[in-house]
């Protein structure tokens, strides 16, 4: 894992994905549900490649 500042994080009402960068160029995707007190992890997966894209296509 590499710094946890550099994740990306989508967020819509109560749930949340967040991406965080490994060491091996690979991502951590977290899909977390707010509980009100705290972000509770339901599931993680490996995953190769993040883009964030804004907008139409």
């Amino acid at each position: 894992m590499t710094d946890r500042r550099e994740a990306i994080v989508v967020r819509y009402d109560d749930e949340r994905l967040r991406f965080e960068p490994r060491s091996d160029g690979r991502w951590r995707r977290f899909s977390q549900t707010w509980t009100g007190c705290r972000w509770r992890t339901r599931g993680t997966e490996l995953v190769d490649a993040v883009a964030v894209t804004v907008g139409d296509d």
